[in-house]
């Protein structure tokens, strides 16, 4: 198993095109009673598995086996939120926030997910936000597709 990226490695840059597919997968879901692990490209299943991970154990750094990576994961995933929101998150944002992640991990352990529509629009939103992050990073550190991997 790969070590995750230290902080101050790994902005939203890194998870763009993870989030940009995901987002774009979840929206195609919600016309679908059903959403298989085989609808979303195996490596980005992955990468969107281990950022669902991270944001989860980023409420108990220290339970992680990486703390900086969770605690950073876990800060981009609420400023994601209030992004979305137009505020801090408080309680009930960020449980629907887990919620979501926890289904991410979920779809890829069990192979089949059908989700409430509420979730999967929230989550599909959230990659969507995210991939945005992502890309005004890249923007302003003069980066191009594959150049912070």
């Amino acid at each position: 198993m790969s070590k995750s990226p230290a902080i101050g490695v790994v902005g939203p840059s890194h998870w763009a095109y993870m989030a940009k597919v995901m987002a774009e997968k979840l929206k195609e879901a919600v016309q679908k009673p059903c959403l298989a692990r085989t609808d979303i490209p195996r490596g980005v299943l992955f990468d969107a598995v281990e950022f669902s991970k991270l944001v989860s154990k980023g409420v108990e750094p220290f339970a992680s086996p990486d703390p900086p990576a969770s605690l950073n994961t876990h800060t981009i995933a609420l400023k994601v939120v209030e992004r979305i929101i137009g505020r801090y998150p408080d309680q009930k944002d960020t449980e629907l926030l887990y919620l979501g992640c926890g289904l991410i991990v979920y779809l890829a352990e069990v192979g089949r997910l059908c989700p409430k529509v509420l979730i999967v629009n929230f989550m599909a939103k959230f990659f969507s936000e995210l991939a945005k992050m992502g890309e005004e990073e890249r923007g302003d550190r003069g980066l191009t597709d594959g150049d912070d991997d």
